[in-house]
C-alpha cells in the first residue's frame, strides 16, 4: 500500500489529456460561481487547495497557494503545459497561470478583467487553442483571447475546438418505459454557430491529447 502526503484531498481524477498526472481540488465553496456569489454577497473566500500527483511514483505536488480572496478554477492540460484558472475577487481579474510539464515553474500567462464577464456560471478553460468560456443554457461565449457568442440547441454542451469548427456533446432521449431510448449526439458548427453535421456517439480526449469519436 503506498500512502500518499495530499493533505486531507482524497478525491483524485486523472488530468485529462495527459498519462501521468492526477488531480485534486479541495474547493470549500464549491464552482467558481458559488465563491463569486459569496464575494458578492460581502462573504469570506477561503481560497482552498490545488494538488498534483505523479503516477506512477506518487509525487506530490502543490505548486500554486491561493490567497484569500482567490478562488481556483479547473486546471486542464494543453501543448504540454498545465492551465490553471484562478479567479482574483480582491483585484478583480481572472487570471490564467501556465505550469511547465514538470509542475515546478508557475508564470501568468494571461489575466482577463471580471469587468468583461456577466459572471462566473461554467467559466472554464477549453481547447484548441486555449480559450476561457462559458455557457449558460444554450449559449456559449468565449471570453478570452477573442470575444464570440454561439447559440447552440438544447441539451448541448461545448467540448473542443479544432481550427475553425466547435465540437459539442448533446444528451437526447425519447419514449417512455419500454420504449425509452437514450443516446448521445456529437455536433460540429462553424465559428457562428451553424451546424455543419452531427454523428451518433460522443468524445474523448485520450492521454496522449488525441481526440477519439466513439459511435
Amino acid at each position: 500500500m503506498k500512502y500518499i502526503p495530499t493533505g486531507g484531498i482524497s478525491d483524485l481524477k486523472p488530468l485529462e489529456g495527459t498519462d501521468n498526472i492526477y488531480l485534486g481540488m479541495d474547493i470549500p465553496h464549491g464552482d467558481l460561481y458559488e465563491a463569486e456569489e459569496l464575494c458578492r454577497d460581502g462573504g469570506h473566500v477561503i481560497p482552498g487547495r490545488l494538488v498534483f500527483v505523479k503516477y506512477p511514483y506518487g509525487e506530490v505536488m502543490e505548486p500554486v497557494k491561493a490567497r484569500p480572496g482567490q478562488y481556483f478554477g479547473d486546471p486542464i492540460f494543453y501543448d504540454g503545459s498545465v492551465y490553471i484558472p484562478l479567479a482574483d475577487f480582491p483585484a478583480g481579474e481572472i487570471r490564467i497561470l501556465r505550469l511547465d510539464g514538470e509542475l515546478k515553474e508557475v508564470q501568468l500567462h494571461a489575466a482577463v478583467p471580471l469587468s468583461e464577464i456577466e459572471d462566473c456560471y461554467n467559466l472554464m478553460l477549453k481547447t484548441a487553442p486555449l480559450m476561457l468560456t462559458r455557457q449558460a443554457g444554450s449559449t456559449l461565449e468565449i471570453v478570452w483571447p477573442e470575444k464570440r457568442t454561439v447559440e447552440l440547441s438544447e441539451r448541448e454542451v461545448f467540448r473542443f475546438r479544432e481550427d475553425d469548427k466547435l465540437w459539442t456533446s448533446r444528451w437526447c432521449e425519447e419514449g417512455e418505459g419500454d420504449t425509452y431510448r437514450y443516446w448521445d449526439e456529437t455536433v460540429v458548427r462553424d465559428l457562428e454557430g451553424n451546424e455543419l453535421f452531427c454523428l451518433c456517439g460522443d468524445t474523448r480526449i485520450m492521454p496522449n491529447g488525441e481526440k477519439w469519436f466513439i459511435g
